[in-house]
């Protein structure tokens, strides 16, 4: 059991907005690599992560059950998704999953115990900005909820996604300072956003030769053409964002430094919540 999550690269990401797409489009640039069988755009299995453990912690509580082991059990459900998704993959080929979360990290090297995971970062200022421009983050908006009132106040939205980034943040630095983290370290790779704009080939080919994927066969022509996919700047003529990547990339489109218009007040809230915690990740606050 487990062999086959060999075969699998997962692009996870400490916040929605933080680039999981542009990597996704990154390496289905080499034709080993196959994205998103079972079209699956999302990963799902990674977000019920905690009804699984409930499902599986009262069968290990059973009385009925006294040979059960949720942690040796758990590389099976990995190798049944797998199988359900994946099973119809080329025998050359690696399956490429993403999901903009990074909750439950060590859950999923359990479920997938062989698998390399990307693990997408981005200056928390340049994910506030997109968060609020793309608008999805938050629920609709709704008078008879009174957990929401508070964003009837002026800027709730932008400390709300301030205070979440750093929730995030935090999880992401605790797995990394962990036990688990450590023993992991060489199934995962941090890639910051920023790195992909200022040195992409040189960003390209250390993650080829970490996935263990040929340059030589690499599309650099495509690599240098691909198009915007999930911009928040760059919308549809509607107003909605385009996840399907139709849009051509503009010779001045530049997703870095899209906070320097905040106001004071607000750079000092972000650097008063989550600023501390990205400086661990190599940002200035």
């Amino acid at each position: 059991v487990g062999d086959l999550s060999n075969k699998m690269i997962s692009v996870r990401g400490i916040m929605p907005r933080c680039g999981t797409n542009v990597m996704g489009d990154v390496l289905a640039c080499h034709p080993d690599v196959a994205r998103f069988p079972g079209d699956f755009w999302e990963f799902p299995p990674f977000r019920a992560q905690n009804q699984l453990d409930d499902y599986l912690t009262r069968i290990e509580q059973s009385s009925h059950a006294p040979s059960f082991n949720e942690e040796d059990f758990l590389p099976y459900v990995g190798d049944a998704w797998f199988r359900y998704l994946a099973g119809s993959l080329l025998p050359n080929q690696t399956a490429l999953y993403k999901e903009p979360s990074v909750d439950r990290l060590e859950a999923m090297f359990e479920m997938f115990p062989h698998s390399k995971v990307l693990i997408m970062c981005r200056d928390g200022r340049d994910l506030v900005a997109s968060l609020l421009k793309a608008g999805f983050w938050f629920p609709p908006f709704s008078v008879t909820n009174p957990h929401q009132w508070r964003r009837l106040l002026p800027g709730e939205d932008f400390r709300i996604l301030c205070r979440g980034l750093e929730r995030a943040a935090t999880t992401l630095w605790r797995f990394l300072e962990s036990e688990a983290g450590t023993r992991l370290s060489e199934q995962w790779r941090m890639v910051r956003f920023e790195e992909l704009f200022l040195s992409p080939e040189r960003v390209v080919n250390d993650l080829l030769s970490w996935c263990e994927l040929s340059p030589e066969t690499f599309d650099w022509e495509a690599f240098q053409t691909m198009p915007v996919r999930g911009s928040s700047f760059l919308r549809r003529e509607d107003g909605t964002i385009n996840c399907e990547g139709g849009e051509t990339r503009p010779s001045a489109f530049d997703p870095v430094g899209r906070w320097t218009s905040w106001s004071n007040r607000q750079k000092y809230y972000y650097a008063a919540t989550a600023g501390n915690r990205f400086s661990s990740f190599g940002y200035d606050i």
